[in-house]
């Protein structure tokens, strides 16, 4: 992901974005109008945020999760995720939650501009059970 000022088309503001690597021109277009904080009336979601999704799942969940704190998940478990985000994208589901192995979750959801959020959480619990003699 690179940052990068783009022109929402509806409205000429400039935005200012995350947009993939590989993204095309029509795609940072894309990028800019559902940024923006202009008023929408209808926003359909499309292949930019699929691009998007699946970038940030490798961020995520994939090799480049192990530069953070997380530990990688393995390549089956990506590809769930990606059509997690292709169903979202049809609409053909709103969200979802998928428990890790290790005490952690995935959590899709769509935001109020119809983006695809996705956040990974990782929670570390000890405890300890003090007994009495008797």
């Amino acid at each position: 992901m690179k940052e990068k000022n783009l022109i929402c088309p509806s409205c000429g503001q400039i935005v200012f974005c995350q947009v993939p690597d590989n993204a095309t021109e029509e795609q940072e277009e894309k990028i800019a109008f559902h940024s923006c904080d202009c008023t929408v009336t209808e926003i359909d979601i499309d292949d930019w945020q699929v691009l998007c999704a699946k970038q940030s799942i490798e961020e995520l969940c994939g090799k480049d999760a192990a530069d953070g704190a997380l530990e990688p998940l393995s390549d089956d478990v990506i590809k769930l995720l990606y059509r997690i985000v292709e169903l979202m994208a049809l609409s053909e589901i709103a969200g979802a939650t998928i428990k890790t192995s290790g005490n952690g979750k995935i959590t899709f959801s769509v935001g109020s501009k119809c983006e695809i959020k996705i956040n990974r959480t990782h929670t570390t619990t000890e405890s300890r059970t003090a007994r009495t003699q008797y």
